[in-house]
């Protein structure tokens, strides 16, 4: 039966972290910014099979194509850097200081952000073609309008009701809440 050991576990994420934190910062933003785009085409794939055939569970099965391509062809995602990092700095014994884990963090959230970005904006080249047409079915999803949403308030203050919890920002509106926070 082949496994791997917690401890093989435990040492191959050290090794990885160790490898992450000697990449150099292009290198980090290309291969941030080709997983940011690997993981803005996954949602799309995932919403369009979703809205096509009425299935939310069809398109959430593809979803991690796009998360398993990333890690396959070893590009940087910021949620791996957050786990290994911090590991391969306790491990180092003090040699690895909170300034490259904090600059590696940073180079490849850059390279996520402008990657997903620059797919966001050639994914609405496209299903608009270059905005000459209105916006299809699977783009209006995607792009609910804000009418539908609530605010983070609103849902920590429903949360605070089904919890029965007991706190005066939970009987305040945004703006008294707001108020009250820069008063402090």
């Amino acid at each position: 039966m082949d496994y791997v050991k917690p401890l093989g576990v435990v040492e191959s994420m050290l090794a990885g972290g160790a490898v992450k934190l000697n990449v150099p910062p292009r290198h980090l933003v290309i291969r941030g910014m080709l997983a940011g785009a690997y993981l803005g085409i996954a949602t799309s794939m995932a919403v369009t099979v979703a809205v096509e055939t009425g299935s939310w569970i069809a398109g959430s099965l593809l979803f991690p194509f796009g998360l398993a391509l990333a890690i396959l062809l070893g590009t940087e995602i910021i949620t791996g850097s957050f786990a290994l990092l911090p590991c391969a700095a306790v491990e180092s014994r003090g040699r690895v200081g909170m300034h490259r884990i904090l600059a590696n963090w940073s180079w490849v959230f850059l390279g996520n952000l402008l990657g997903a970005t620059l797919y966001a904006g050639l994914f609405a080249l496209c299903i608009t073609t270059a905005w000459d047409n209105a916006v299809p079915p699977v783009g209006a999803k995607l792009i609910d309008p804000p009418g539908e949403c609530r605010s983070n308030h609103e849902v920590l203050q429903g949360l605070g009701r089904r919890l029965n919890a007991v706190h005066a920002a939970f009987e305040m509106t945004p703006r008294e809440l707001i108020d009250a926070t820069l008063k402090k």
